[in-house]
């Protein structure tokens, strides 16, 4: 199984909706809305996770903690430094640094990391294999950047989703990458998957700066996801166990513990996850998604009407299922009716570049048809 970056929510199903083409995953969210909680963290402590039941035994949540040795995200080493003590030196200033760092990092004439999304490292570890999901290669940058005296931080992506599915699973994508500040509300935005961008305006998506606790829990997260789909529910549990135990605030890892639970046949602990996903993100989608599916197995019919209107109405509200519709709409040839999914896309939010690239394209598209046809 493969992993666009980050870290990624799982929805255990589809609800197919009438005239909205042939959709096949019920995905589209605004994924980094569970960044902007604002419950505090101390009331979701490690106490609060449910244990996970395993054969004659349970596997508690501070067990699961003692057993997991922490993972040195950010650490470097003295081969690491010495390769770039080559060409970087004090007397270049800020950006100049910043700029080359990232060349450093992608140039073919240099370490010539490519962008794999599988791949789930720490930053030494990128350094070592030369390869790196988003996440892993903000890892390094913002671990050499400090190291260099530049400031970095961790920026989470608002954008279009991207996903993969396994079976009955989905997984939901975000992204990250990596921010400097310059000075006078200039940043320098540092990606492995898009050019270099130093104007705020020109970054697609709605880029929010989240805490290093936050990045490690994604990197953790990850794991959890790759154990999960290969049927390690053990590791799965200690990995998103440690995911919480950095950001316990954060609505995405307690949505992504709730499938663990439903693989485990415990279905009333994913309830009580769900349930508290949706208390620190009312609008989480995939948390009131994989409720809806729940309540349905468990027949709980009333509760599952509920979750099922709540999902759909979090899908009709959102801006990027309609990008997806837009997208899916163009790749059958019907561009008029992607124009109309982007231009209700562009109602609910008008400050998306990608939506307004996509409708240039569209509309070039249909002027040459438009031409074809009189020739």
């Amino acid at each position: 199984m493969i992993y666009r970056v980050v870290a990624a929510y799982l929805c255990e199903q589809e609800y197919s909706v009438p005239n909205l083409l042939k959709v096949s995953f019920s995905l589209l969210v605004l994924v980094v809305s569970s960044a902007c909680a604002n419950n505090s963290s101390a009331v979701f402590t490690s106490g609060n996770i449910p244990s996970l039941q395993l054969s004659g035994d349970i596997l508690t949540s501070n067990q699961a903690l003692e057993q997991t040795t922490p993972i040195p995200i950010l650490t470097l080493t003295p081969q690491l430094t010495d390769y770039f003590d080559q060409y970087i030196y004090g007397g270049i200033d800020k950006k100049q640094r910043a700029r080359l760092l990232r060349n450093l990092l992608l140039s073919p004439a240099f370490l010539d990391i490519e962008y794999e999304r599988s791949d789930n490292f720490t930053a030494s570890e990128v350094f070592d294999v030369r390869s790196a999901n988003c996440i892993s290669f903000s890892n390094l940058y913002i671990a050499l950047a400090r190291h260099y005296g530049i400031d970095a931080d961790y920026q989470l992506i608002e954008k279009y989703p991207e996903w993969a599915r396994d079976g009955r699973l989905v997984f939901m994508d975000i992204h990250v990458n990596a921010s400097v500040p310059l000075g006078g509300g200039e940043k320098y935005q540092v990606d492995i998957s898009q050019p270099e961008v130093t104007d705020q305006s020109q970054q697609k998506g709605n880029p929010k700066l989240i805490s290093d606790d936050v990045a490690a829990a994604l990197f953790y997260s990850n794991l959890a996801v790759r154990a999960f789909a290969q049927g390690d529910i053990v590791e799965a549990y200690q990995k998103i166990v440690w995911s919480l135990y950095k950001a316990p605030d954060q609505s995405m890892f307690w949505s992504n513990l709730g499938p663990i639970f439903r693989a485990n046949n415990q279905l009333n602990e994913a309830e009580r996850v769900y349930l508290i996903a949706l208390q620190l993100d009312p609008k989480s989608y995939s948390a009131s998604n994989n409720l809806a599916v729940l309540y349905r197995d468990m027949q709980r019919m009333d509760k599952y009407q509920y979750y099922l209107a709540k999902t759909l109405a979090l899908r009709q509200k959102n801006p990027y299922f309609y990008f997806h519709l837009a997208h899916a709409a163009k790749q059958e040839g019907d561009y008029l009716q992607a124009i109309k999914y982007l231009r209700r896309a562009i109602e609910l939010k008008d400050d998306a570049r990608e939506f307004y690239e996509l409708l240039d394209v569209l509309s070039t598209q249909i002027e040459r048809l438009a031409v074809n046809d009189v020739n």
